[in-house]
């Protein structure tokens, strides 16, 4: 369960669920993520993807590691206002901050691309392993 906060136009919270490996494969994920956007035009963000999570690369002799991935999920934003409805391909990236424990939330940031890069958010949150 992966809660965000993302923004560049908008105000935007979600939420991410790992729903466990797609096509048998433990490094490729079913990643499906609802989001609604707060300020300016209203929006609702549904999506379903597979997510490719990259090998942890150890970054310091302290132990802070960092796992890379990237997403390309189908999904429908529905926008208020002077904004239509998409229907399209979003793509994300980033890279999730790996605690030396397994236990407890861990940082993650990615660049989301809605629409295929139409709509860019920078999202920031947690992600919880159970």
């Amino acid at each position: 369960v992966s809660p965000y906060i993302a923004g560049f136009d908008a105000l935007v919270l979600g939420v991410q669920l790992d729903a466990g490996p797609l096509f048998g494969l433990k490094a490729v994920r079913l990643v499906p993520e609802f989001a609604i956007g707060l300020s300016g035009d209203a929006s609702v963000l549904f999506a379903v993807g597979g997510e490719y999570r990259f090998r942890t690369l150890k970054m310091s002799e302290a132990g802070t590691r960092i796992q890379p991935h990237v997403r390309v999920s189908l999904g429908l934003l529905a926008a208020g206002g002077d904004t239509s409805s998409e229907f399209g391909f979003n793509v994300a990236y980033g890279v999730t901050l790996a605690r030396p424990t397994a236990t407890g939330p861990r940082l993650f940031v990615e660049h989301q691309g809605i629409g295929f890069f139409d709509h860019n958010r920078l999202a920031a949150g947690l992600r919880w392993q159970f």
